[in-house]
This record gives structure tokens, sequence and C-alpha cells, in this order.
């Protein structure tokens, strides 16, 4: 899925969830307050990525398990909008009953794969801001996990090669049913989380998005498949999407789209 954003010039953002649990139309979550400031004049449609976090690849980021298809890219895109973004989601893909349902998952897709498919459209919409959840299925296929940091560290090189001063969310991996599998996801996750670190200590724009947490979907939100949220895991996931773009807006990291047809952008 991929995400185009644009800020008002002088809006505040006012925080998303509170300390203290709260009934929401999107969610029902815990979680700290963040309380950002616009730190340019203008963000230009950033653009985010999701790709394949499970065992079908992006079905996920495409909403299989939700009511509506939509997943948790609806709740996502009326958060943003609801905070003084102008959002456009793009993507080679229609999935959801909601209008603009543009989105790039890829079904059983490694991290390799996922690369190279953002390599055939990267270039060509030059993103500022891209959300990345990749490497369930490595998990799932017990594949090269030993070297998952590196494959994942030479996706995020060429993401920012791709669209120089673009910012990168990527995401841990969301918890799975099965015990075997989900220990090698608390394993992959340990190893991306220091990722984001190491490549944050190198000044680079990038935010983690920790989806294995007490906020994220937890068992009781997976289908019966034990892979995929229900609606309830998609709001929660949609959640902390948007904490983690709040985030990277307040550390300053979102950079104007190099987009130039606003008109373009904002037709929704």
């Amino acid at each position: 899925m991929r995400i185009k954003l644009q800020q008002k010039i002088g809006a505040r953002i006012p925080s998303m969830v509170p300390k203290s649990p709260i009934q929401h139309s999107f969610f029902s979550v815990s979680s700290n307050t963040y309380s950002p400031f616009l730190h340019s004049a203008l963000y230009r449609s950033p653009f985010c990525i999701i790709t394949t976090t499970d065992a079908v690849g992006g079905s996920i980021t495409q909403g299989v398990g939700s009511s509506d298809r939509n997943g948790y890219r609806k709740a996502l895109y009326e958060m943003l909008r609801s905070h003084h973004y102008n959002v456009r989601m793009v993507g080679s893909r229609k999935v959801g009953t909601m209008q603009n349902n543009e989105n790039e998952g890829w079904r059983g897709f490694k991290i390799d794969e996922i690369e190279a498919k953002a390599k055939k459209s990267v270039n060509n919409l030059l993103p500022n801001l891209i959300t990345l959840n990749a490497g369930s299925n490595d998990c799932l296929q017990k594949f090269n996990l030993h070297n998952i940091d590196q494959r994942m560290s030479g996706m995020l090189d060429f993401l920012w090669s791709a669209s120089p001063g673009s910012t990168i969310i990527l995401s841990t991996l969301l918890v799975n049913a099965d015990k075997e599998t989900d220990s090698r996801v608390v394993a992959v996750n340990q190893m991306l989380r220091a990722l984001v670190e190491q490549k944050a200590a190198e000044k680079r724009r990038i935010v983690l998005a920790d989806m294995y947490t007490a906020d994220g979907p937890g068992l009781g939100d997976l289908g019966d498949d034990g892979i995929h949220p229900g609606d309830d895991g998609y709001m929660k996931m949609a959640a902390i999407w948007f904490q983690s773009i709040q985030e990277a807006s307040m550390k300053g990291l979102i950079q104007e789209s190099k987009t130039r047809d606003i008109s373009k952008i904002l037709e929704i």
C-alpha cells in the first residue's frame, strides 16, 4: 500500500490516542500520547508501501480477514484525514469497499521478491514516506532467517536510493498462532528493531512501527487461520501506523514530495 499525504500550512495535529483506553470509531487501544508539531510549511503527499507480512504475502495489506476487505487501510486513511492530512493511497491493485482502495500487497512474497516489485514502481512515484511491513513469509518458509536483517537493510538502502529524502516506517511482524512460527517471528522482530536503531544512528530517515506489543493485534485478534487479523486487529494496526507517522512528523523526518501535479495527488 502506498499513501500520498499533504498537511495544511500551519495546521496543528492533536494527539490521536490518549494514555487511557478509549472507545474510538476505529479502535480501542491504550498507548502514549503524541503531541507532534509541524516542522515545515508544507508536507506534500508522502507515500507508503505496505508489503507482505503474513503467510499469503500481501493479504494483510489487501485486508484479508476484515469484513470489508479494507483491512487497516480505510481506518488509517480516515485517521490521517481527521488530523489535517490530505491523503491519496496509490498502488497497482484495488481491493476493498473504500473509494481510494489502491494498494501494493503481493501474495506469498518474501523480502527479496517484494524488493523486486518495488523496483518497478518506486523510481517513478518518488515517495517521500514509505511504510514497510515484510518478512512473515520468510518466517513461514524458514527462508534464510540468519541474514534477514541484511536483506532488509539492502531493501531499505534501495528505497532511499530510488527515492532520495524519503522516510521509511519499518514495522515488526504480527504475532502468529503457530508457536514454532511465532518463535521465528519473535527472533526476526528483534533483528528488525536493532536494524531500525542502527539506521537511525546513521542519520537515516526511519521510524519503527512495533506491531508485536500489547497495543498491537494479539492472538485473540486473529482469525481462524491464526494469521490474518479480524476487524479489531486491523484497527489496532492502523493506530500503530498512524502513531509512527506522527512520530516521524514530530522528529522532522518527513520532507516534501517531489511530485509536482498536486491536483492529481489530491484527486480522491
